[in-house]
């Protein structure tokens, strides 16, 4: 694990136990750009969302690493995550029915919903094998 005060570059492996231990570094990090508690729930929600779709989709059936690092670029706070799994691009989805009554409406998607929704910008890619997410947050 490396840390230089305010940022993070750390590798786990990729089951829900270490969650917890991802969401306290990634908000202690963001801690230094933004006191604002919404933006704070916002992140929370949206890493864990991301970090249970690798655990549940990309390790469905093996355990592998998560690579998660924060870094600051124009005034706006990042959060890269990267593991080996199985190819999922969460943008590939649609947005989950939030319209109709709850009985109609199909099970899943209200997590990639809620990051799609949540983050400032979200981008998606593959490369060495990898699922690579970033996303933003403000840092104001």
């Amino acid at each position: 694990m490396k840390t230089n005060g305010k940022f993070i570059n750390i590798s786990v492996p990729g089951n829900k136990q270490n969650l917890e231990l991802i969401k306290d570094k990634v908000l202690n990090s963001y801690s230094f750009f933004s006191k604002n508690k919404k933006n704070n729930s916002r992140l929370e929600l949206v890493l864990e969302e991301i970090f249970l779709n690798i655990c549940d989709y990309a390790y469905k059936n093996t355990e592998g690493m998560i690579e998660v690092k924060t870094f600051e670029k124009e005034n706006r706070f990042y959060i890269e995550i990267k593991d080996s799994g199985n190819y999922f691009n969460l943008l590939e989805f649609d947005e989950a029915d939030t319209e109709s009554i709850l009985e109609e409406r199909k099970i899943g998607g209200l997590g990639i919903h809620f990051i799609k929704n949540f983050a400032e910008s979200i981008e998606y890619k593959r490369k060495n094998n990898k699922n690579i997410i970033i996303f933003s947050v403000p840092s104001t």
